[in-house]
């Protein structure tokens, strides 16, 4: 009878430890599934452009603050991704912005790139270089300059030792969830293809125009971008050229992951630069070593680090 007795009460704690085995098994399996799915396969949430752009519109108004900004883009992360569930994995891309007058479109950027890089998984930064002065824009210098900044950081800046850099539009949202934001042996183009508010078009071949990541090793070795570009049009031509110039040829994203959406990209007036095919036509090995990264003149006004960005304020 006792002997009955203890079979039985062993039955039962064998029994006891295997079903909360299984269920605590059960419980890390579907945590790492639902880790699994929101940062690598089919994302638990999915960010349209088009939401982005209503939502930086509803919110704008011409004096808004950097503050403000950035405050807004880190509740809307904080609302959409789950805190249990941001663990970012791989290496560190920098986004580098360049900027000046478009605050609206700075908004709608910061709204929808925050959230995304952090639903994505992907550790990140996004600075913003503001150009001031009486200059015409130069997109081109304005990356050089933050480039220079980046690679004089001290360690504990949250700029340091960062060596993947995405050269990126402020004007341009991606519409897939799998845009690879990553660094390649070669320089990684991402834009394939732009939409507008009605139709799009697709980038030409031989450019690296609107989203290209390059590792250091690139940009150290192509001098960076031509600082002789000023106004619309042309450095994205001579930036193609100075990578043929380091025997690379560019990485271009899968046409279904690089898709863009860009707001007002067919009625946006551009300040198009009358000397641009000129000066593109100087490019040449020789003078991609003589005009570029390492001979870049500015000046650091003043910087701001908020919580989604690093803000820059560059005299050219």
């Amino acid at each position: 009878m006792h002997r009955s007795l203890r079979k039985v009460a062993t039955l039962l704690c064998v029994s006891g430890f295997v079903f909360l085995f299984c269920v605590a098994g059960c419980g890390v399996i579907l945590q790492f599934q639902l880790f699994n799915q929101f940062s690598n396969g089919s994302r638990a949430v999915i960010l349209n452009p088009k939401d982005s752009v209503a939502l930086g519109k509803r919110h704008y108004f011409a004096s808004m603050s950097l503050e403000q900004i950035d405050e807004l883009s880190e509740d809307r992360a904080r609302n959409l991704i789950p805190p249990q569930l941001d663990y970012p994995l791989g290496e560190k891309v920098i986004i580098l912005v360049p900027y000046r007058n478009r605050k609206l479109d700075l908004l709608i950027f910061l709204l929808h790139m925050t959230s995304y890089m952090r639903i994505v998984g992907t550790p990140y930064e996004i600075l913003i270089t503001e150009q001031v002065g009486k200059s015409r824009f130069n997109r081109a210098k304005l990356f050089n300059a933050a480039l220079r900044e980046i690679f004089n950081a001290k360690p504990g800046d949250r700029l340091y030792g960062c060596s993947c850099f995405a050269f990126h539009d402020v004007d341009k949202l991606p519409v897939s969830m799998k845009t690879p934001y990553y660094c390649l042996f070669r320089p990684h183009q991402l834009l394939r293809y732009v939409h507008y508010k009605k139709g799009g078009k697709p980038m030409y071949r031989n450019t690296l125009g609107g989203i290209t990541l390059f590792t250091r090793a690139h940009l150290e070795a192509m001098n960076g971008a031509s600082n002789s570009f000023e106004g619309w049009g042309g450095e994205d031509d001579d930036l193609y050229k100075r990578v043929l110039y380091i025997h690379h040829r560019p990485q271009r994203a899968r046409f279904d992951e690089g898709q863009f959406y860009e707001e007002n990209g067919d009625s946006h007036v551009r300040d198009k630069s009358l000397d641009r095919y000129r000066t593109l036509a100087k490019s040449s090995p020789q003078q991609m070593l003589q005009d570029g990264l390492r001979q870049t003149q500015y000046t650091l006004i003043r910087r701001r680090d908020y919580s989604s960005f690093v803000w820059m304020l560059i005299l050219l």
